[in-house]
C-alpha cells in the first residue's frame, strides 16, 4: 500500500511553476485555441459554426485574444460567414466585426483584408437585419480616422450609401446610411468629398426625408443637411427644395435630437438672403412658436443655435417685427445662461432692436 502511495505522490499533477494571471495566455492555448476557432468558423456544420461565432465574440472582446485571432485569420472567416445562407450566421458575424473595429489597430486590419468593403456590400445585398448589424459595425469603425480617410478617398462607396439612403420603405437602413455619411464627413481633408456630395443628389435625398414618420431618419437627414448647408451652394440647393418649413416643424417637437439637428440646419440657412426670405414667408405665429419652443425646452447648445438663427434672420425687417416681443424674454433669460451663450443673446437682442432706429442712435437718445 505504501508503495502505491509513493507512486501516486511521484506522479501527482503539479501546479504551474509560474504565478500567472487568470487572463494570461499559455503556450498551448496560444498555439491551439485560436487557429481551431477560426477553422470552425468555416465549418460545414451549421451548429458548429453558430457556436464558434458565439465563442469568437467572447475572445475578440479581450484585447490579448483579439490580437491572436487576427493572426489566426479570423477576418477572412467572418467575411465568409457574411455570405452564408443562414441569417443567424450572417447577423452574428456582422455583430462580431464591431468588436474587431473597436480600436485603431483593428480597423487597420479590417482595411487590409477589405472587410470594410465586404460589410458595406452586405448592407445592400443581404437581409435587412443583417444590413443593420453591418451598419452598426461600420459606424463603430467610422469613428476611426483611417476608416473615414478610406471612404473620403473612394467616392464610389458614397454613391452606394446614397442609393441606400433613398429607400423610403426601410427607414432604418436609410437612416443608418446617412449616419455613416455624416461620420465620414467629419474626417480630415474632406473638402473634395463635400464638393462631390454637393454635385450629387445628396441634398435632395436629405430633403426628401424631412417629412418622414421616422424621427430617427429625420434626425439623420437633417444632420447631413446641416453639414452640407455650410457652403453657399448647399444653402441655395436646400432652400430651393423648400426645407425651411419641414425644419421648423421638427424644431416644434419635444424631441431634443430633432430640435438640435433642425436648429443647426436653420442656423446655416438663415445666413443666406434667400434663407431669410424663406423664413419670412413662414406663418408668423408658427415662427414665434418655434422660437418659443427652442428657448423654453432646449439645452444650452439648442438655445445658442436659436439665438444665432434670430441674429441672422432679424436682418429681414418682417422677421424683426415678428420676433421683437422676445426681447424682454431674452433679457430675463440672460442671468441664468453661461457667458458663451449670453454673448449670443446680447447680439440677438441688439439685432432685434434695429427695428426702428440704428443701434448707435437708439443708445444715444
Amino acid at each position: 500500500m505504501e508503495g502505491h502511495i509513493e507512486v501516486i505522490n511521484l506522479h501527482e499533477t503539479k501546479g504551474n511553476p509560474l504565478d500567472l494571471d487568470e487572463t494570461s495566455i499559455t503556450r498551448g492555448f496560444e498555439n491551439f485555441a485560436h487557429p481551431k476557432l477560426v477553422k470552425q468558423l468555416t465549418s460545414s456544420n451549421l451548429v458548429v459554426r453558430q457556436k464558434s461565432l458565439l465563442a469568437a465574440r467572447e475572445l475578440i472582446s479581450i484585447p490579448e485574444h483579439r490580437v491572436r485571432c487576427f493572426g489566426a485569420g479570423i477576418i477572412g472567416a467572418l467575411v465568409d460567414c457574411l455570405a452564408h445562407e443562414n441569417l443567424q450566421v450572417q447577423q452574428s458575424a456582422a455583430r462580431n466585426f464591431s468588436f474587431l473595429a473597436s480600436d485603431a489597430a483593428g480597423c487597420e486590419e479590417l482595411l487590409k483584408a477589405d472587410a470594410i468593403v465586404a460589410l458595406l456590400e452586405a448592407t445592400y445585398v443581404g437581409d435587412i437585419d443583417t444590413a443593420l448589424e453591418c451598419f452598426n459595425s461600420l459606424l463603430v469603425a467610422a469613428k476611426k480616422e483611417s476608416v473615414r480617410a478610406f471612404f473620403l478617398e473612394h467616392h464610389k462607396f458614397l454613391d452606394k450609401l446614397l442609393e441606400i439612403a433613398k429607400d423610403t420603405v426601410a427607414s432604418s437602413k436609410a437612416s443608418s446610411a446617412l449616419k455613416l455619411i455624416h461620420l465620414i464627413l467629419e474626417g480630415r481633408h474632406n473638402e473634395e468629398t463635400v464638393d462631390y456630395l454637393l454635385q450629387s443628389d445628396a441634398i435632395g435625398v436629405c430633403a426628401s426625408h424631412l417629412d418622414s414618420t421616422s424621427s430617427d431618419l429625420k434626425h439623420s437627414a437633417s444632420t447631413v443637411l446641416a453639414f452640407l448647408s455650410v457652403s453657399d451652394l448647399g444653402k441655395e440647393k436646400a432652400i430651393a427644395l423648400g426645407v425651411v418649413e419641414p425644419l421648423l416643424n421638427m424644431a416644434l417637437t419635444a424631441d431634443k435630437k430633432l430640435q438640435y439637428s433642425s436648429s443647426s440646419c436653420l442656423m446655416a440657412l438663415a445666413v443666406a438672403n434667400s434663407g431669410k426670405k424663406a423664413i419670412s414667408e413662414i406663418d408668423e405665429s408658427k415662427l414665434r412658436k418655434c422660437v418659443q419652443n427652442l428657448l423654453d425646452e432646449g439645452t444650452e447648445i439648442i438655445i445658442m443655435n436659436c439665438l444665432q438663427i434670430i441674429s441672422a434672420a432679424a436682418e429681414e425687417s418682417k422677421i424683426r417685427a415678428c420676433l421683437k416681443p422676445f426681447i424682454s424674454k431674452l433679457n430675463d433669460m440672460k442671468p441664468s445662461l453661461p457667458k458663451y451663450v449670453a454673448s449670443h443673446l446680447n447680439y440677438a437682442v441688439r439685432q432685434l432692436k434695429f427695428l426702428s432706429l440704428p443701434h448707435r442712435l437708439e443708445n444715444s437718445s
